[in-house]
Protein backbone atom coordinates (compact mmCIF):
# COMPACT_ATOMS: atom_id res chain seq x y z
CA UNK A 1 0.00 0.00 0.00
CA UNK A 2 3.06 2.27 0.26
CA UNK A 3 3.87 4.76 -2.54
CA UNK A 4 7.16 3.02 -3.41
CA UNK A 5 9.39 0.08 -2.52
CA UNK A 6 11.86 0.20 0.39
CA UNK A 7 10.25 3.22 2.02
CA UNK A 8 12.80 3.69 4.84
CA UNK A 9 15.75 3.93 2.41
CA UNK A 10 16.95 7.19 0.85
CA UNK A 11 15.42 8.12 -2.51
CA UNK A 12 18.51 7.10 -4.50
CA UNK A 13 18.55 3.57 -3.01
CA UNK A 14 14.83 2.98 -3.45
CA UNK A 15 14.93 4.25 -7.04
CA UNK A 16 17.90 2.02 -7.87
CA UNK A 17 16.03 -1.07 -6.61
CA UNK A 18 12.92 0.02 -8.50
CA UNK A 19 14.88 0.30 -11.75
CA UNK A 20 16.42 -3.13 -11.17
CA UNK A 21 13.00 -4.75 -10.78
CA UNK A 22 11.78 -3.07 -13.95
CA UNK A 23 14.87 -4.27 -15.84
CA UNK A 24 14.17 -7.92 -14.99
CA UNK A 25 10.47 -7.72 -15.83
CA UNK A 26 8.94 -7.38 -12.38
CA UNK A 27 5.72 -5.36 -12.61
CA UNK A 28 5.12 -3.10 -9.63
CA UNK A 29 1.89 -1.59 -8.30
CA UNK A 30 1.84 0.85 -5.38
CA UNK A 31 -0.91 2.57 -3.43
CA UNK A 32 -3.02 -0.61 -3.51
CA UNK A 33 -3.85 -3.25 -0.93
CA UNK A 34 -2.86 -6.81 -1.81
CA UNK A 35 -6.33 -8.27 -1.38
CA UNK A 36 -9.88 -7.75 -0.22
CA UNK A 37 -12.96 -9.93 0.02
CA UNK A 38 -13.18 -10.13 -3.78
CA UNK A 39 -9.55 -11.12 -4.08
CA UNK A 40 -8.43 -8.02 -5.99
CA UNK A 41 -6.28 -5.02 -5.06
CA UNK A 42 -8.05 -1.96 -3.68
CA UNK A 43 -7.13 1.32 -2.06
CA UNK A 44 -9.51 0.74 0.83
CA UNK A 45 -7.58 -1.70 2.99
CA UNK A 46 -9.10 -5.00 3.98
CA UNK A 47 -12.76 -5.81 3.43
CA UNK A 48 -15.37 -4.28 1.14
CA UNK A 49 -14.34 -1.30 -1.00
CA UNK A 50 -16.43 1.86 -0.76
CA UNK A 51 -16.99 2.02 -4.50
CA UNK A 52 -17.13 -1.16 -6.63
CA UNK A 53 -16.48 0.86 -9.82
CA UNK A 54 -13.08 1.80 -8.42
CA UNK A 55 -12.46 -1.85 -7.65
CA UNK A 56 -13.12 -2.78 -11.30
CA UNK A 57 -10.79 -0.03 -12.49
CA UNK A 58 -7.98 -1.28 -10.27
CA UNK A 59 -8.72 -4.88 -11.22
CA UNK A 60 -8.15 -3.89 -14.85
CA UNK A 61 -4.95 -2.00 -13.97
CA UNK A 62 -3.55 -4.93 -12.06
CA UNK A 63 -4.29 -7.80 -14.43
CA UNK A 64 -4.76 -6.41 -17.95
CA UNK A 65 -2.00 -3.86 -18.57
CA UNK A 66 -0.33 -6.32 -20.93
CA UNK A 67 -1.90 -9.08 -23.00
CA UNK A 68 0.66 -11.52 -21.63
CA UNK A 69 -0.24 -10.80 -18.00
CA UNK A 70 -2.29 -13.75 -16.72
CA UNK A 71 -4.67 -13.56 -13.81
CA UNK A 72 -3.08 -15.13 -10.76
CA UNK A 73 -4.55 -18.13 -8.99
CA UNK A 74 -3.28 -16.92 -5.63
CA UNK A 75 -1.67 -13.88 -4.02
CA UNK A 76 1.27 -14.15 -1.63
CA UNK A 77 1.95 -11.32 0.81
CA UNK A 78 5.62 -11.19 1.80
CA UNK A 79 6.14 -7.82 3.47
CA UNK A 80 7.38 -6.59 6.83
CA UNK A 81 8.10 -8.55 9.96
CA UNK A 82 6.03 -10.27 12.61
CA UNK A 83 6.98 -11.68 16.04
CA UNK A 84 7.10 -15.34 17.03
CA UNK A 85 7.25 -14.86 20.79
CA UNK A 86 4.32 -17.08 21.73
CA UNK A 87 6.52 -18.92 24.26
CA UNK A 88 6.97 -15.75 26.33
CA UNK A 89 4.57 -14.72 29.12
CA UNK A 90 1.87 -12.24 28.17
CA UNK A 91 3.17 -9.73 30.73
CA UNK A 92 6.24 -8.89 28.64
CA UNK A 93 4.61 -8.78 25.20
CA UNK A 94 3.61 -5.53 23.51
CA UNK A 95 0.14 -4.50 22.38
CA UNK A 96 1.59 -2.77 19.31
CA UNK A 97 4.91 -2.48 17.49
CA UNK A 98 6.59 -2.60 14.07
CA UNK A 99 4.23 -2.99 11.09
CA UNK A 100 1.31 -2.46 13.46
CA UNK A 101 1.71 -5.94 14.94
CA UNK A 102 1.66 -6.91 18.61
CA UNK A 103 3.60 -9.54 20.55
CA UNK A 104 7.10 -8.00 20.68
CA UNK A 105 9.15 -8.45 23.86
CA UNK A 106 9.52 -5.24 25.84
CA UNK A 107 13.07 -4.63 27.03
CA UNK A 108 14.64 -2.02 29.29
CA UNK A 109 17.83 -0.01 28.75
CA UNK A 110 19.88 -3.07 29.72
CA UNK A 111 18.07 -5.33 27.22
CA UNK A 112 16.38 -7.31 30.01
CA UNK A 113 12.95 -8.63 29.10
CA UNK A 114 10.60 -6.27 30.94
CA UNK A 115 6.99 -5.97 31.93
CA UNK A 116 4.72 -4.04 29.60
CA UNK A 117 4.87 -0.34 30.60
CA UNK A 118 1.82 1.13 32.28
CA UNK A 119 0.02 4.31 31.31
CA UNK A 120 2.11 7.32 32.25
CA UNK A 121 5.49 5.70 31.67
CA UNK A 122 8.21 8.39 31.68
CA UNK A 123 11.64 8.46 30.08
CA UNK A 124 13.37 8.84 33.43
CA UNK A 125 12.10 5.43 34.52
CA UNK A 126 13.70 2.07 33.85
CA UNK A 127 11.25 -0.55 32.68
CA UNK A 128 10.67 -3.17 35.36
CA UNK A 129 12.55 -6.41 34.51
CA UNK A 130 10.50 -9.56 34.28
CA UNK A 131 11.07 -11.83 37.30
CA UNK A 132 14.70 -11.28 38.42
CA UNK A 133 15.87 -9.85 35.14
CA UNK A 134 17.49 -13.13 34.10
CA UNK A 135 16.07 -13.05 30.57
CA UNK A 136 17.51 -10.75 27.89
CA UNK A 137 15.85 -9.91 24.54
CA UNK A 138 18.03 -8.90 21.58
CA UNK A 139 17.53 -8.41 17.87
CA UNK A 140 14.35 -9.20 15.98
CA UNK A 141 12.31 -10.49 18.92
CA UNK A 142 12.36 -7.31 21.01
CA UNK A 143 10.22 -4.18 20.76
CA UNK A 144 13.10 -2.28 19.17
CA UNK A 145 12.85 1.05 20.97
CA UNK A 146 12.21 2.64 24.37
CA UNK A 147 10.19 5.80 24.77
CA UNK A 148 7.11 7.50 26.16
CA UNK A 149 5.04 6.59 23.09
CA UNK A 150 4.81 3.03 24.48
CA UNK A 151 1.80 4.27 26.47
CA UNK A 152 -0.14 4.62 23.23
CA UNK A 153 -0.37 6.99 20.29
CA UNK A 154 2.10 7.69 17.51
CA UNK A 155 5.83 7.57 18.26
CA UNK A 156 7.48 10.80 19.34
CA UNK A 157 11.11 10.46 18.21
CA UNK A 158 12.12 13.40 20.41
CA UNK A 159 11.01 11.54 23.56
CA UNK A 160 12.96 8.34 23.33
CA UNK A 161 15.75 6.73 25.30
CA UNK A 162 16.34 4.39 22.37
CA UNK A 163 14.98 5.32 18.90
CA UNK A 164 13.64 2.48 16.72
CA UNK A 165 16.46 0.07 15.84
CA UNK A 166 16.18 -1.64 12.42
CA UNK A 167 15.47 -5.36 12.55
CA UNK A 168 18.55 -6.38 10.57
CA UNK A 169 21.56 -8.51 11.43
CA UNK A 170 24.08 -5.88 12.52
CA UNK A 171 22.15 -4.38 15.47
CA UNK A 172 21.05 -7.89 16.46
CA UNK A 173 24.70 -8.93 16.86
CA UNK A 174 25.54 -5.63 18.56
CA UNK A 175 22.75 -6.09 21.10
CA UNK A 176 23.90 -9.66 21.71
CA UNK A 177 27.34 -8.29 22.59
CA UNK A 178 25.75 -5.73 24.95
CA UNK A 179 23.69 -8.44 26.64
CA UNK A 180 26.74 -10.69 27.10
CA UNK A 181 28.67 -7.84 28.74
CA UNK A 182 25.73 -7.14 31.07
CA UNK A 183 25.47 -10.83 31.96
CA UNK A 184 29.15 -10.81 33.00
CA UNK A 185 28.67 -7.61 35.01
CA UNK A 186 25.53 -8.99 36.66
CA UNK A 187 27.30 -12.21 37.55
CA UNK A 188 30.26 -10.34 39.08
CA UNK A 189 27.99 -8.03 41.10
CA UNK A 190 26.19 -11.06 42.54
CA UNK A 191 29.44 -12.61 43.76
CA UNK A 192 30.20 -14.81 40.80
CA UNK A 193 33.28 -14.91 38.63
CA UNK A 194 34.74 -11.57 37.61
CA UNK A 195 35.06 -12.87 34.07
CA UNK A 196 36.86 -10.43 31.82
CA UNK A 197 37.15 -7.95 34.69
CA UNK A 198 39.29 -10.26 36.83
CA UNK A 199 42.58 -8.95 35.47
CA UNK A 200 41.61 -5.31 36.08
CA UNK A 201 39.38 -5.25 39.16
CA UNK A 202 39.70 -1.47 39.42
CA UNK A 203 37.86 -1.17 36.10
CA UNK A 204 35.03 -3.49 37.07
CA UNK A 205 31.73 -1.65 36.42
CA UNK A 206 29.51 -0.98 39.42
CA UNK A 207 26.32 -1.50 37.42
CA UNK A 208 25.11 -2.85 34.09
CA UNK A 209 25.60 -0.69 31.02
CA UNK A 210 22.72 0.78 29.05
CA UNK A 211 22.47 -0.22 25.42
CA UNK A 212 22.58 2.32 22.58
CA UNK A 213 21.61 2.82 18.95
CA UNK A 214 24.63 1.26 17.18
CA UNK A 215 26.14 3.20 14.30
CA UNK A 216 26.15 0.06 12.13
CA UNK A 217 22.34 -0.08 12.31
CA UNK A 218 22.38 2.59 9.62
CA UNK A 219 24.05 0.32 7.05
CA UNK A 220 21.86 -1.62 4.61
CA UNK A 221 23.25 -4.04 2.03
CA UNK A 222 20.24 -4.63 -0.22
CA UNK A 223 20.67 -7.69 -2.42
CA UNK A 224 19.43 -7.63 -6.02
CA UNK A 225 20.33 -11.10 -7.18
CA UNK A 226 23.84 -12.57 -7.51
CA UNK A 227 25.26 -9.76 -9.67
CA UNK A 228 23.72 -6.57 -8.30
CA UNK A 229 23.13 -4.81 -4.99
CA UNK A 230 23.18 -1.39 -3.39
CA UNK A 231 24.74 -0.30 -0.12
CA UNK A 232 23.34 2.44 2.16
CA UNK A 233 25.21 4.10 5.04
CA UNK A 234 24.42 6.69 7.73
CA UNK A 235 20.68 5.97 7.85
CA UNK A 236 18.78 6.49 11.10
CA UNK A 237 15.19 6.34 12.33
CA UNK A 238 14.17 9.28 10.13
CA UNK A 239 12.52 8.24 6.86
CA UNK A 240 14.69 8.76 3.79
CA UNK A 241 17.92 9.32 5.73
CA UNK A 242 21.29 7.93 4.66
CA UNK A 243 23.32 7.81 1.46
CA UNK A 244 23.77 5.22 -1.29
CA UNK A 245 27.56 4.87 -1.55
CA UNK A 246 27.98 1.63 -3.50
CA UNK A 247 25.98 -0.18 -6.18
CA UNK A 248 26.04 -2.63 -9.13
CA UNK A 249 28.97 -5.09 -9.33
CA UNK A 250 31.08 -3.41 -6.60
CA UNK A 251 28.16 -3.73 -4.17
CA UNK A 252 27.55 -7.34 -5.21
CA UNK A 253 31.22 -8.13 -4.56
CA UNK A 254 30.99 -6.37 -1.21
CA UNK A 255 27.92 -8.44 -0.35
CA UNK A 256 29.79 -11.64 -1.24
CA UNK A 257 32.76 -10.63 0.95
CA UNK A 258 30.42 -9.92 3.87
CA UNK A 259 28.74 -13.31 3.49
CA UNK A 260 32.00 -15.24 3.10
CA UNK A 261 33.74 -13.62 6.07
CA UNK A 262 30.68 -13.95 8.32
CA UNK A 263 30.48 -17.68 7.57
CA UNK A 264 34.22 -17.87 8.26
CA UNK A 265 33.69 -16.22 11.64
CA UNK A 266 30.89 -18.63 12.51
CA UNK A 267 33.32 -21.48 11.81
CA UNK A 268 35.76 -19.93 14.34
CA UNK A 269 38.35 -19.33 11.64
CA UNK A 270 41.00 -16.68 12.15
CA UNK A 271 40.29 -14.30 9.25
CA UNK A 272 36.55 -14.05 9.92
CA UNK A 273 37.08 -13.53 13.66
CA UNK A 274 39.69 -10.81 13.12
CA UNK A 275 37.41 -8.92 10.75
CA UNK A 276 34.10 -9.15 12.60
CA UNK A 277 35.31 -9.00 16.20
CA UNK A 278 36.52 -5.45 15.67
CA UNK A 279 33.38 -4.48 13.79
CA UNK A 280 31.46 -4.96 17.03
CA UNK A 281 34.25 -3.64 19.28
CA UNK A 282 35.17 -0.44 17.47
CA UNK A 283 36.99 2.15 19.65
CA UNK A 284 34.72 4.96 18.37
CA UNK A 285 31.32 5.30 16.76
CA UNK A 286 31.72 6.32 13.13
CA UNK A 287 28.26 7.93 13.08
CA UNK A 288 24.98 7.51 14.88
CA UNK A 289 24.58 7.31 18.62
CA UNK A 290 26.46 5.66 21.43
CA UNK A 291 29.23 6.14 23.94
CA UNK A 292 32.74 7.02 22.87
CA UNK A 293 34.12 3.61 23.89
CA UNK A 294 31.69 0.79 23.00
CA UNK A 295 33.91 -1.84 24.62
CA UNK A 296 31.89 -1.21 27.83
CA UNK A 297 34.95 -1.67 30.07
CA UNK A 298 35.81 2.03 30.35
CA UNK A 299 34.51 3.45 33.68
CA UNK A 300 33.83 6.77 31.95
CA UNK A 301 31.14 5.12 29.82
Amino acid sequence: MAPRCLGPLPEAGAEYCNEYMESVGIKQFYGKCAWNMAGYPTKFGFGQPEDWSLLELQKSDFYEKGASTPKTSSIWVCIGVKPSNHYMPEAVLSRDGPMGTSGWIHMNQYLQASRRPQQGFKLAEVLVPYKRGDVFAVGDCNYGCIGEFQTGGPPDLSKMILPPVPKISYPGEEQAMHACVNLKIRNALEGGSNGCFGCLPCCQPKSMKATWWPWGAGMFATSLGPHDACFIVAANENKGSGFMVNWWYPAAIQKEIIETTKVDEMKDNCIGILIWHFVHHTPVNCWGRGPCVPCQCCPVC
